[in-house]
């Protein structure tokens, strides 16, 4: 994924924030410390056939090539791209 499709990506996160910087500015306020809120990736569910979600339906839950709640492959992508991103 280029540098741009990565930033258009993460633009919703920071539009809000940057909406209200220009009037903070006008008003002596500076920039100090931006926080960012996040979930905590994707992570494999913890449902199994054997597990107490397992029990509740007959349906069989999707197989995940990491343990239970363990970060995915996509998952540990997804936090390099904001990694990346950030670090700019």
């Amino acid at each position: 994924m280029s540098l741009q499709r990565k930033a258009l990506f993460c633009l919703p996160l920071l539009l809000p924030a940057a909406l209200t910087f220009p009037a903070a500015a006008q008003d002596g306020y500076t920039l100090e410390q931006v926080v960012v809120f996040s979930r905590h990736g994707l992570r494999a569910t913890l449902a199994s056939p054997s597990s107490a979600l397992g029990k509740v339906t007959p349906d069989a839950w999707p197989q995940w090539d990491t343990p239970s709640s363990y970060l995915t492959t996509r998952g540990g992508v997804l936090e390099a791209y904001f990694g990346h991103y950030f670090s700019e």
